[in-house]
């Protein structure tokens, strides 16, 4: 009997890295997401997979908006109010492919974690 996938963290193993091309891989090498590295410096890169790692929370790590897109997209609103695109969620076509999962199911893990990643970036410390 296949193993029940309640949550991306069935799927995806902290502790986080990231590497000098903008990807984002879990502790088993699956990639798990990529930076915008026009609009993510490599500086922000790892202070970003530091905070998901819960390794420290900054205050915000942005100055504007988050938004996640159903396509697996998180997108940041500049100062200027220009949205751009800032984290691209990957692993479609290893929810898919690997795991054999519904593409309904894939969907719902990604944005799980997209809403994960939202969270972490915006709230401040307790």
């Amino acid at each position: 009997m296949a193993k029940k996938i309640k949550s991306f963290r069935d799927i995806w193993k902290f502790p986080l890295a990231n590497d000098e091309c903008g990807s984002a891989w879990d502790s088993e090498d699956i990639r798990i997401f990529d930076f915008n590295p026009d609009t993510v410096s490599l500086v922000n890169q790892c202070r970003i997979i530091t905070c998901l790692n819960d390794e420290f929370e900054p205050a915000v790590i942005t100055t504007g908006e988050l938004e996640y897109l159903e396509e697996g997209e998180i997108f940041y609103t500049n100062k200027a109010g220009e949205k751009v695109k800032y984290i691209d969620i990957r692993g479609w076509g290893h929810l898919t492919g690997t795991l054999a999962l519904s593409a309904k199911e894939a969907a719902r893990l990604q944005d799980e974690l997209g809403a994960f990643i939202i969270y972490k970036l915006t709230n401040e410390t307790e």
